[in-house]
């Protein structure tokens, strides 16, 4: 009876902790979306509005300006998912830990952000988004699961 009520906290605690790492996720991910997406375009608002994705999808969709250079844009978040949905294994299993080195690079990575903007440059600011969805994963889960995403989140 001991060791089932035992495996029972067990079960109990891994699912809080996993319940916890999604809520903290989530919140991350809502601000980096609302940041990017609210205040991520400062140059062609009238055209795009504020979304720096906006500004993004639309010239990739832009045959006429850009001559389709851009067109194969949609693939590229696919097959990043698809190189990070490879490595999920090695993502579970690698040692989680906090590193504070990180906290360096998202700080960057937000000082980049913040001079595209100033500058009106979108693609800067597509620059830090792309090094803070690097950066806060080693900041939170260390430099073992920051090697695992170094492809997935750069080829970006």
């Amino acid at each position: 009876m001991g060791r089932i009520i035992t495996l029972i906290r067990n079960k109990t605690g891994c699912h809080s902790q996993l319940l916890a790492e999604a809520i903290r996720l989530t919140i991350i991910g809502i601000a980096l979306f609302m940041v990017f997406h609210l205040e991520g375009n400062t140059a062609d608002r009238r055209m795009f509005g504020p979304s720096l994705f906006g500004w993004m999808t639309a010239r990739w969709g832009d045959a006429t300006f850009y001559a389709g250079e851009y067109s194969h844009g949609w693939l590229i978040p696919i097959v990043s998912l698809w190189a990070l949905w490879r490595k999920r294994q090695s993502l579970l299993a690698a040692k989680k830990e906090i590193d504070w080195r990180a906290a360096l690079v998202v700080l960057g990575g937000c000082l980049l952000h913040w001079a595209g903007a100033r500058t009106q440059q979108p693609r800067i600011s597509l620059m830090a988004l792309i090094i803070l969805l690097w950066a806060i994963p080693w900041l939170f889960y260390g430099m073992q699961v920051a090697r695992i995403l170094v492809f997935p989140c750069f080829y970006l």
